[in-house]
């Protein structure tokens, strides 16, 4: 549980320093990588997406690409996290 809490403030802390790079647009990669999390259903596919978040740049600091980061990050929690027996 450890390594995935901290697996999870990586991933926010990497969305970040991604949403505050200079530049215009981004926001339809953002958007691809919300809809690739959203269908992870394990591990390994959410560990997948959150590499090429890190890899992610320019993307504008916008209402919408919070909205779409937060939504891309409670994807991943959700593959990330086992469901409850």
């Amino acid at each position: 549980m450890k390594n995935l809490k901290a697996l999870i403030l990586g991933l926010g802390l990497t969305a970040s320093f991604g949403l505050s790079a200079c530049g215009d647009g981004g926001l339809g990669d953002l958007k691809k990588l919300k809809d690739e999390a959203c269908a992870c259903k394990d591990m390994a596919c959410a560990t997948e997406v959150t590499n090429k978040m890190a890899k992610l740049k320019d993307v504008k600091e916008t209402d919408e690409a919070k909205k779409v980061l937060g939504e891309l990050t409670e994807c991943l929690t959700k593959a990330m996290v086992p469901a409850a027996p």
